[in-house]
């Protein structure tokens, strides 16, 4: 596991270890259902996406959730990207409270 260091890009995303800290690289076990939350963030509004890089290191039969605390819902992004908006006067919008992602087998 490595510590996350902003940098001076336009957005920016980090893991949330158990202990609550931002992590870059987070190395889990495959806990089927254990959540993992997101710290997104970026400079100004925007709209952005989310999406799994390297599939081919998931399982087919499992699948990726991402929870939206924000809007309120579910979706599977392992064969598609994840659209939402940051609107920074709405600090709903981004952050460590809004997204986590879910894996489950199928």
């Amino acid at each position: 596991d490595s510590p996350y260091f902003p940098g001076y890009g336009q957005e920016s995303l980090s893991s949330i270890s158990a202990d609550g800290r931002d992590l870059v690289i987070n190395t889990l076990p495959y806990s089927p259902g254990t959540p993992i939350r997101l710290n997104v963030n970026a400079k100004s509004d925007g709209a952005f996406s989310l999406q799994i890089s390297f599939e081919n290191k998931i399982p087919a039969n499992v699948d990726v959730t991402i929870k939206d605390s924000y809007l309120k819902s579910s979706t599977n992004i392992s064969s598609a990207p994840y659209q939402f908006n940051v609107v920074k006067s709405d600090t709903s919008t981004y952050g460590a409270n809004r997204f986590t992602l879910i894996l489950k087998a199928h």
